[in-house]
């Protein structure tokens, strides 16, 4: 039977296969120890990554990224997302909506090293009736002047113990 996916499709997944099968052996370490590993052991994970062009899988070329098609990010994904969010996060997906909504500044502080692998984003999404369902959300941010006035709580905050940065959804 022919796969109906081409030839480079096939060397995407088998690398990100290999990858996930090369990240399952620390599970129960990581799961004993919130979240973490031996720090050299963390870096030889994210440099794998990079080797085998499995991080910022959603970000654009224009960042820095690799520019994969969503077939490719969910190839790549469907074999991290077998492992344990504390070890499969070496495979990096930063905001890639932020490229229509942030300022030069912006790219430049935290996307950029977001892409590079050298800072980290955590997502605050869920909210007290909401959970995880974006259409729920309550919380609101509103422009006054040069700040913003933020009326909610997030709970929850995914990988907030490693993040230098916060990514949320607010109305």
């Amino acid at each position: 039977m022919s796969s109906l996916l081409t030839t480079a499709e096939l060397a995407l997944q088998d690398r990100a296969r290999g990858f996930a099968d090369e990240l399952i052996p620390w599970e129960v370490e990581a799961e004993m120890n919130r979240g973490e590993i031996p720090e050299d052991v963390l870096a030889g994970h994210k440099e794998k990554a990079r080797e085998l062009a499995l991080t910022s899988i959603n970000m654009s070329e224009r960042l820095g990224g690799p520019g994969y098609s969503m077939l490719a990010q969910v190839l790549i994904q469907e074999q991290t997302g077998r492992v344990t969010n504390g070890l499969g996060w070496v495979v990096s997906t930063g905001p890639s909506w932020i490229e229509e909504v942030a300022t030069d500044f912006q790219i430049e502080k935290w996307i950029r090293p977001t892409v590079d692998g050298l800072i980290h984003e955590c997502y605050a999404i869920t909210e007290e009736r909401a959970g995880s369902d974006v259409d729920g959300i309550e919380a609101t941010a509103r422009s006054d002047g040069d700040d913003y006035i933020l009326n909610g709580v997030k709970w929850h905050v995914t990988s907030a113990n490693l993040a230098s940065y916060v990514g949320t959804t607010w109305r």
